[in-house]
């Protein structure tokens, strides 16, 4: 990354992280508060096909060996960044997405606490989902805010220059991507099975 890029980017970064995690933790906070009336709507029914798909894929390459798990969170959460950066000339869409992916991880918890639709992940409690969660997003956020970050200047850069530097961190949002994938895959996996293992033993 070159000197003039990194200055630029380090006068943003934090800014645009903090946005970030606020817009998606209100998002998911409003969506698991809100859940019952979500589930009933149109909203809900497009959220909870989304889930049930990304399950599906995950339970399809899931197994002994977690690479097949990391190449679809890598996958998928490398998609959701080219699509944002894609659409960053339009700024609001960036924003939306951020809220759409909280609206999605805030359902989730309920919807599986209550059972409903994800039956195979069900009869883990709210520790296990509490846990199994923590870990996404630690390094996702940061990744996708490294990406967008220049667009807090868009209005004193201009578009064509913000637009450039956007895409010319989007392979530094990519590695990053890639760390975060490995994690996810296989620290949540071992999270989940030593807390089962823990309620199991304890009889908690």
């Amino acid at each position: 990354m070159d000197e003039e890029l990194w200055r630029y980017v380090s006068n943003r970064l934090v800014r645009y992280w903090v946005y970030m995690i606020l817009l998606i933790s209100i998002t998911m906070t409003l969506s698991t508060l809100f859940y019952p009336v979500l589930a009933s709507t149109r909203v809900g029914d497009v959220v909870e096909r989304q889930i049930e798909e990304l399950f599906e894929k995950a339970e399809s390459v899931s197994g002994p060996d977690p690479v097949g798990l990391a190449a679809l969170i890598f996958l998928n959460n490398t998609m959701i960044l080219l699509l944002m950066a894609l659409l960053s000339p339009t700024i609001v869409a960036p924003i939306l997405i951020g809220m759409y992916q909280g609206l999605v991880v805030g359902y989730i918890i309920p919807a599986l606490l209550e059972g409903g639709f994800i039956n195979s992940q069900v009869g883990y409690g709210p520790v296990v989902i509490y846990y199994g969660l923590s870990v996404h997003g630690v390094i996702e956020i940061p990744a996708i805010a490294l990406a967008l970050s220049p667009l807090l200047g868009v209005f004193r850069q201009g578009l064509r220059r913000t637009i450039t530097y956007v895409f010319k961190l989007v392979p530094y949002s990519v590695l990053l991507l890639v760390i975060a994938a490995v994690i996810e895959s296989v620290v949540t996996r071992v999270m989940i099975i030593l807390i089962v293992l823990i309620k199991i033993l304890f009889g908690l």
